[in-house]
């Protein structure tokens, strides 16, 4: 059995999941998100967590278990949270800060790179 594909799906507040014939759709503030489930994953809404689970042992349907599961969980928190990039800078004499809404970047070339959030 999966491990990824045993752990829970919480569905944050204001997020609205119906699974219908071999359908998923998942409503929430940020649009709407549907996707065909295989007919080899069995997916359940008990209050607030989907589970799920394969049909048989196979080993096609072992192979989609966890492979849903992570589908449908990025499914929900792409309608819930917003896109968000995160920046990590390593090394030694680089910078960036925020210069209104824009940032700001001393990363070794010979001038600052300005970059504007879209």
């Amino acid at each position: 059995m999966s491990r990824i594909g045993k752990k829970p799906i919480v569905i944050p507040a204001g997020a609205k999941v119906s699974f219908q014939d071999g359908l998923s759709r998942i409503e929430g503030p940020k649009g709407v998100i549907e996707r065909e489930i295989r007919p080899e994953v069995k997916v359940e809404i008990n209050k607030n967590q989907i589970l799920v689970s394969v049909k048989d042992s196979s080993k096609k349907s072992r192979a989609f278990h966890g492979l849903f599961r992570s589908l449908i969980a990025n499914d929900v928190q792409g309608v819930t949270e917003p896109y968000t990039k995160v920046l990590e800078l390593v090394g030694v004499g680089y910078r960036a800060e925020m210069d209104g809404e824009n940032l700001v970047l001393q990363v070794g070339f010979s001038h600052s790179v300005t970059i504007k959030p879209e």
